[in-house]
């Protein structure tokens, strides 16, 4: 049976296999990994050799992709990628084990469940917290391409996505214990709350009425 590949993008990035960390020694290739991880989906060639290596003309571009699609599959196995002539992508029959999607689907779970925002059930309230749990760092702290813009952008607007994300489902956990008098419960979420934007004043009169 082949182990999972576990793919850790909240805060630094660690790519975990069989409790070791897989070291990645190019960060194009990571952040390739990453974009397919996180989009999920089969991309055009095309469009990755564009996104990553915009300063290139097309036939280099492509030939750098193929180079860092091979690097990957020495990296985790030949299976790990779904390819053809015009597309790449994750294999979606191994397992995979990525954060981030854990994380959106606790979230999408609660957003969906039959009542609304502000009256949680305890159902959601716990696929919140656990949600919170997993999002132990900002996508990618720390990461970027400086030559791949447009890769920066996308990680970028990903990030904020993410972390606009996790405030609404902060502000919801701490509606939870408000509504229920557990006012201590509630001061860890609404300080990380607050330390998602310090100069906020809701997030500090909520910690200050807790």
């Amino acid at each position: 049976m082949v182990s999972p590949i576990h793919i850790r993008l909240f805060g630094a990035p660690e790519i975990e296999r069989n409790g070791q960390t897989i070291p990645v020694p190019r960060r194009k290739t990571l952040a390739l990994l990453t974009y397919l991880a996180v989009t999920g989906q089969m991309q055009s060639r095309e469009a990755l050799a564009t996104l990553f290596w915009p300063e290139y003309d097309q036939s280099r571009t492509l030939a750098n992709l193929r180079r860092d699609l091979s690097r990957l599959k020495e990296l985790f196995s030949e299976n790990i990628l779904v390819t053809d002539r015009l597309q790449a992508g994750l294999n979606q029959q191994i397992e995979i084990n990525l954060d981030v999607a854990a994380y959106l689907a606790r979230v999408k779970k609660a957003h969906e469940h039959n009542h609304t925002k502000e009256n949680l059930c305890d159902e959601c309230y716990a696929d919140l917290k656990k949600a919170v749990e997993i999002y132990r760092g900002d996508f990618l702290a720390g990461f970027n391409l400086p030559d791949s813009p447009g890769f920066d952008e996308w990680q970028f607007f990903k990030g904020d996505e993410l972390r606009q994300s996790l405030a609404d489902a902060l502000q919801r956990l701490i509606h939870w214990h408000i509504s229920r008098a557990e006012y201590e419960q509630g001061i860890p979420f609404a300080s990380r709350w607050l330390s998602l934007d310090l100069l906020h004043e809701p997030d500090q009169r909520c910690l200050m009425q807790l």
